[in-house]
């Protein structure tokens, strides 16, 4: 029989493995992250109407952020 006990404890493994997974990843787009965050907010000094490029932030070779 399947409780509602051995499911909470499931589930919080399998929550604890995505944070493993998440973590790490976060880390490395932390960095391009902030720079299009200092991007955001120089464009906003400048008076501008802020406009994401992806070449502004080091992202290269994508069809979507032109």
């Amino acid at each position: 029989q399947f409780n509602a006990g051995l499911a909470w404890d499931l589930a919080d493994v399998l929550m604890g493995f995505m944070a493993l997974i998440n973590v790490p990843v976060c880390i490395i787009l932390g960095k391009t992250a902030f720079r299009a965050l200092s991007d955001y907010l120089d464009q906003k000094k400048a008076g501008k109407n802020p406009v994401f490029k992806a070449k502004n932030v080091g992202i290269e070779g994508t069809d979507y952020w032109n």
